[in-house]
């Protein structure tokens, strides 16, 4: 249990996260921790258009900070790979894209990518978290880094591009751009441009990184997954468009990356154990 957050709602090898609760539910989609002090193979980390704002650590053998930094993880349209050096944890707040830039100066379409400095306002007032003295993260330094975010996050007046993203986010991508313009009484072409001005992305580019991540956390429940199943629940055509749609977006089929994903986790619990 992180302090200020509900239970765990995502684990997956050395990562975890838990959904917000309170204020930070406003602006926070998840806190997360990476915990790389032990030994850990290169994962591929998938697209995802959601910034966060990272406390990054490095320990010794002995479990002693030897450096620490404030970093921002930007939107990625492309999976990448993560190669953790041992000794390395991040604990981060992933924020929801379309109130990033507003509530702490992070556009995604200005943070592209992994470890960019943060903005200078929120990273001058976040600077004291990197002090080695704060030790190991752990609650504490969670609800610090929430509280020292929230005081600094401005508040944000909700517009029609922020309700679209959150609408195609409840929907999993499922939504099609003309009905979500006419619920929200603009044209195509005007809620294109303003989406693309908060998000860095179209409207139609948003809802196809939402459903294969939707696809991905269907898979991952399921020890053998019923792809045929899957791609239905997740909003594609059929089975084809989705192996398409995901090889395009990760580099790899479906059924190689859930046996990526589940040799992760098998790793992580070996260790654990």
């Amino acid at each position: 249990m992180v302090i200020g957050t509900h239970d765990i709602s995502a684990s997956l090898g050395g990562y975890r996260e838990w959904r917000p609760a309170g204020p930070l539910a406003r602006y926070c989609e998840a806190v997360w921790h990476y915990d790389g002090r032990r030994a850990a193979p290169p994962h591929r980390l998938l697209p995802d258009n959601k910034p966060s704002l990272i406390l990054y650590t490095r320990h010794d053998a002995l479990g002693r900070v030897t450096d620490s930094s404030i970093v921002v993880s930007g939107s990625r349209m492309q999976a990448e790979w993560y190669r953790p050096a041992a000794g390395d944890c991040q604990t981060g707040l992933r924020l929801y894209p379309e109130l990033a830039a507003e509530c702490a100066g992070i556009c995604p379409r200005d943070f592209r990518g992994m470890s960019e400095p943060p903005p200078e306002g929120m990273g001058r007032h976040l600077e004291p978290l990197t002090d080695p003295g704060a030790g190991l993260p752990s609650g504490a330094v969670v609800a610090q880094l929430v509280s020292r975010f929230l005081s600094q996050a401005r508040d944000v007046t909700l517009r029609p591009e922020h309700r679209a993203a959150a609408m195609i986010r409840k929907s999993g991508g499922r939504i099609r751009v003309a009905d979500l313009a006419r619920r929200l009484d603009l044209c195509e072409r005007q809620l294109r441009r303003r989406f693309e001005a908060v998000m860095g992305i179209t409207p139609k580019a948003y809802a196809r990184l939402i459903r294969h991540l939707t696809a991905v956390s269907l898979a991952d429940r399921q020890a053998i997954p019923d792809w045929a199943d899957i791609a239905c629940m997740a909003g594609y055509f059929d089975q084809s468009h989705m192996i398409r749609d995901i090889r395009e977006l990760t580099g790899t089929s479906p059924a190689r990356l859930h046996a990526e994903r589940r040799a992760e986790s098998e790793i992580s619990n070996t260790v654990a154990a």
